[in-house]
């Protein structure tokens, strides 16, 4: 019994290589993409050397302001070397947003090149064909995919986009080609997909774990 209910399936053709080098693609790329933002995330050893010495300053600063007008220089000193650290760390602070901020914008540029670049190699090429005898209609077709391509299948203009130039050539048979088969940008995204939700856990554990 099917864990989701739909009419019968035969699969007719399913490109092997271009499947498992597109899942490939979409998982190396998007492991460089988090992992690079990652690194960017993670706080160099000097930094927290640079943190901790502002807490041990900040501490040993109230120390001082607790001893009241006898240690007026001492405190004085201090207050000068917390508010140049606190600076400093500010500093730092607003390069490395910076920073994470334009490696986000670099990686949503490349990954949109990527998919388009996917598109146009297999432009006409469905990588997964399948038949559907109790279906004859485009939207009876499409409906079978629908549910087992959940949530990709309700997420938005993707997938539609992913089906533009399928039938391409093929007039005769777009509602077989368009209804009936996968294009290379679902198995792409697909990997993608699963490895940024793989990397949002790593990330948790490293950052906040």
């Amino acid at each position: 019994m099917a864990i989701i209910p739909h009419p019968p399936i035969v699969w007719e053709q399913v490109r092997v290589v271009d499947l498992f080098f597109l899942l490939a693609l979409g998982s190396v790329t998007e492991l460089i993409f988090r992992g690079s933002v990652l690194m960017l995330k993670l706080k160099p050893a000097s930094l927290k050397q640079k943190e901790n010495l502002f807490h041990k300053c900040g501490y040993d600063t109230d120390l001082l302001r607790k001893k009241g007008p006898s240690a007026f220089v001492e405190t004085s000193k201090s207050e000068r070397q917390l508010l140049a650290l606190d600076r400093e760390l500010q500093k730092i602070y607003q390069q490395r947003q910076a920073q994470r901020e334009s490696a986000d914008k670099l990686f949503k540029n490349l990954r949109n090149v990527l998919g388009a670049i996917v598109f146009i190699l297999y432009l006409g090429v469905p990588i997964v064909s399948f038949s559907s005898v109790d279906s004859t209609s485009l939207i009876e077709k499409e409906s079978i995919l629908a549910p087992l391509l959940f949530p990709i299948s309700v997420m938005g203009m993707g997938f539609r986009i992913s089906k533009w130039g399928l039938a391409l050539g093929n007039d005769a048979n777009a509602v077989e080609v368009l209804g009936e088969s996968l294009s290379a940008l679902i198995p792409f995204w697909a990997a993608s997909s699963f490895v940024a939700q793989v990397m949002d856990g790593v990330e948790y554990l490293m950052l906040v774990g």
